[in-house]
């Protein structure tokens, strides 16, 4: 068999078991659905919480609906905040 072959394979089976470890945690985190407030949530993970698209959570982040942190280009949300989030929109 052609080593060319064998590499693309190779990459190809690297790729379905990172893509099935993905999916596998998000289905975690949604069976789970319980924010802990102590805990550093990223964009893709608070939007998994709150049922929403990731777009719509950076959003709410730069808009101040959801307080958030800037870290190295990326945001980091406290559970408590996702928390005090969802408060708020139930009031309203």
């Amino acid at each position: 068999m052609n080593p060319l072959w064998v590499v693309v394979g190779r990459i190809g089976t690297l790729l379905g078991v990172t893509i099935s470890l993905k999916n596998l945690r998000e289905i975690q985190l949604r069976e789970r659905n319980e924010i802990q407030p102590h805990r550093i949530y990223n964009t893709r993970e608070a939007a998994l919480l709150l049922g929403v698209e990731r777009i719509e959570v950076v959003a709410k982040l730069t808009k101040g609906q959801i307080k958030g942190r800037m870290v190295n280009g990326n945001y980091r949300i406290p559970g408590s905040n996702l928390l005090r989030y969802l408060e708020s929109e139930e009031i309203a």
